[in-house]
């Protein structure tokens, strides 16, 4: 294929990978690159695809693993997804046969209503943050 074709494949798997931090084309590019370094010394198009569908494979399946567990790690819930699992206090009444009830959750006060339908939750009650509903909070009794 020639060294030129490698290296441009390389650069232009390492920009998608920049640019989409997904750990997909990465691998790909290790695999065009050690293609690249083979094609200097091998003029074999067939041995430098076959070594490219190798390499990446490896990559892949064997290193990806690895990283990608210390690359997602940091990930932390940000806005409104950190409340879930988090306590709330009832200050309203909830029913939700009649459509009320609020809880107290970090100096706000949420709309919330039960995750179980007849359950019935009285104020004063500390309760357990299930999901979030548009600006209502679903709810569990502890």
């Amino acid at each position: 294929m020639g060294v030129l074709f490698w290296i441009v494949l390389t650069v232009v798997l390492l920009v998608i990978e920049a640019t989409t931090l997904g750990l997909v084309t990465v691998w790909f590019a290790a695999g065009a690159f050690i293609s690249m370094l083979l094609s200097l010394a091998v003029k074999n198009a067939i041995l430098e695809w076959i070594v490219f569908v190798i390499v990446s494979g490896i990559t892949l399946i064997l290193v990806r693993p690895l990283l990608a567990d210390k690359v997602n790690a940091n990930i932390e819930a940000t806005n409104i997804d950190s409340v879930v699992g988090k306590k709330a206090k009832v200050v309203e009444k909830i029913d939700n046969i009649n459509e009320t009830g609020s809880v107290f959750f970090k100096g706000i006060t949420w709309k919330a209503v039960s995750d179980d339908s007849d359950k019935v939750i009285e104020a004063g009650t500390v309760v357990i943050i299930k999901e979030v509903e548009g600006v209502k909070l679903i709810v569990k009794e502890i």
